[in-house]
């Protein structure tokens, strides 16, 4: 009841992108339509942001709601930016741009910070300190697990993020944890492992 998945986010760009959601828009004008942001493969850690930005600058107008996705776990390096100084910059950088866009008479789209299922308490303390600072409007939890506890299927050892029922416990875990430090400032979107309905009301 799993998967391994190591795609990643290979596409064509932003551009390319919002090219799509264009004709999305027009077939399906009422579509609830997320935007996941992320860097590109080859760019380092410490030029992230621009990535982000350049992402945001796309498809801003497209978007119900952006995800500033630091935690995918095919991207090499990508989670060194769930780090406080690092989650800091780059989600600072697109609240900055989010704010020009709406100085320039554009909607506010709501900003959302996509974590992993490994963070511990510290780690997401700083999570929630940093989207409440950068006025982000949620975090959702989570992206798939590097974990492989209990599976045991002979592919458990390919490489790429694991999916499925192993998820749960620690995307309930680290929801659970979210909740609890948030305390109410920030809506938690759970994701991961959800197979029924009892699982989403878990």
């Amino acid at each position: 009841r799993a998967l391994i998945s190591r795609l990643g986010g290979h596409n064509a760009g932003a551009a390319a992108l919002a090219g799509r959601l264009r004709a999305v828009r027009a077939t399906w004008p009422g579509a609830i339509v997320g935007v996941n942001l992320g860097k590109n493969r080859d760019t380092p850690l410490e030029a992230a942001a621009e990535d982000y930005v350049a992402a945001l600058e796309a498809v801003y107008a497209l978007a119900d709601y952006l995800v500033i996705n630091v935690s995918s776990p095919n991207t090499p390096g990508l989670r060194g930016l769930q780090a406080r100084p690092e989650l800091q910059g780059t989600t600072g950088a697109v609240a900055a741009a989010r704010a020009r866009r709406v100085q320039g008479g554009e909607r506010r789209v709501p900003v959302l910070i996509k974590v992993a299922p490994e963070l511990d308490e510290a780690a997401l303390a700083d999570v929630v300190a940093v989207a409440l600072d950068t006025g982000c409007d949620g975090i959702i939890a989570t992206n798939p697990t590097l974990s492989r506890d209990g599976l045991r299927s002979p592919g458990r050892e390919e490489a790429g993020g694991l999916s499925g029922a192993p998820l749960r416990p620690l995307a309930l875990r680290t929801v659970a944890a979210l909740h609890r430090l948030a305390g109410g400032r920030l809506p938690i979107v759970g994701v991961g492992g959800i197979a029924s309905a009892q699982d989403a009301y878990a």
